[in-house]
């Protein structure tokens, strides 16, 4: 008898030593939080962005951090969508997406609230309607969905972080920047040398939490060859603009050869001067060989050349 209750007490034992472990396993799996989102990839058009997204998923470590208390709607600075009570967690984003940049030598991105609303709506509608894609319900990408905003982007680029956990928003930030950086589409959008300029939008409901990052470029540069007795335009407001809004252009210029330029309003007067009629123009630079300066353009806005003899043309270009 002794025998047979000494057998049951070790297998009474040993199914709650079992039943213990199960329950520590399966609180090991509802506390982890997950990483889900598109791979980030890219595709520049002169039309805009086109971007496709597959769902990946990935469990990270804990981080060291510390919370950041929700804003109220009357605490937002002037410009910011209502929704975005989780402002502070956004700065933290950004300002931890331009330490990765800084320490690679690369440009940090300006804060731009416009673009920061653009994401945010993005994340706001993912969340409410239990999706993750760059496409939204209307099919805009990230591109038209800037440019809807009538917001100057010459390129734009969209990353995204998905969270599930019992706390979404402990250390949100770590976790959206350490997330993009370990996935090789978000790492490149995250460090693409081109991009300026960055708005990140938070949307957190329940145990979802959604980050949004859309980076624009307003940079770009051009070389050309020029010939004695020809007249040259070239654009200062790109032509895959599709709306019209004044902007500053900061262009540095510089020539192997001295040159007359004009900022003309449209191409049209470039026209009238090589037909010898009378032309417009807003600013001009007489025999010179560089210049840097600032000027307002708009669409239709343009550089028109005339050299003094062959030689080449360098445009540096930034819109702000």
């Amino acid at each position: 008898m002794r025998g047979k209750r000494g057998n049951t007490f070790i297998i009474v034992m040993l199914i709650l030593i079992l039943l213990l472990l199960l329950v520590i396993f399966l609180t090991i799996i509802y506390l982890s939080p997950s990483f889900s989102g598109g791979e980030g990839l890219v595709k520049k058009t002169r039309d805009g962005v086109e971007d496709t997204a597959t769902k990946i998923e990935e469990k990270f470590g804990a981080f060291k951090g510390e919370r950041i208390e929700e804003l109220k709607p009357e605490q937002l600075p002037i410009g910011v969508d209502s929704g975005r009570v989780l402002y502070n967690i956004e700065n933290e984003t950004l300002t931890l997406m331009n330490y990765e940049r800084t320490r690679r030598n690369l440009q940090a991105l300006r804060l731009d609230e416009r673009i920061a609303n653009v994401a945010f709506s993005h994340s706001r509608e993912m969340n409410l309607n239990d999706y993750i894609n760059h496409t939204n319900l209307a099919s805009k990408g990230p591109g038209d969905r800037i440019s809807d905003q009538e917001i100057f982007a010459l390129c734009s680029s969209e990353n995204i972080y998905f969270i599930e956990s019992r706390e979404p928003r402990e250390n949100l930030a770590e976790r959206a920047v350490q997330g993009w950086l370990d996935s090789p589409g978000h790492r490149k959008n995250l460090l693409d040398p081109n991009i300026t300029t960055a708005g990140i939008g938070i949307y957190c409901q329940d145990r979802k939490c959604y980050v949004t990052a859309n980076h624009i470029c307003t940079k770009t540069a051009l070389q050309e060859e020029l010939q004695d007795r020809y007249v040259y335009f070239f654009s200062l407001y790109p032509e895959e603009i599709n709306f019209n809004t004044k902007v500053m252009a900061n262009f540095d210029l510089s020539l192997t050869t001295r040159a007359d330029l004009y900022i003309v309003p449209d191409k049209e007067q470039y026209l009238n001067y090589v037909d010898r009629q009378e032309y417009l123009f807003s600013k001009q630079y007489l025999d010179v060989e560089g210049i840097r300066d600032t000027v307002v353009v708009e669409k239709g806005y343009g550089l028109m050349v005339i050299p003094s003899s062959d030689g080449e043309i360098r445009i540096q270009l930034e819109y702000s």
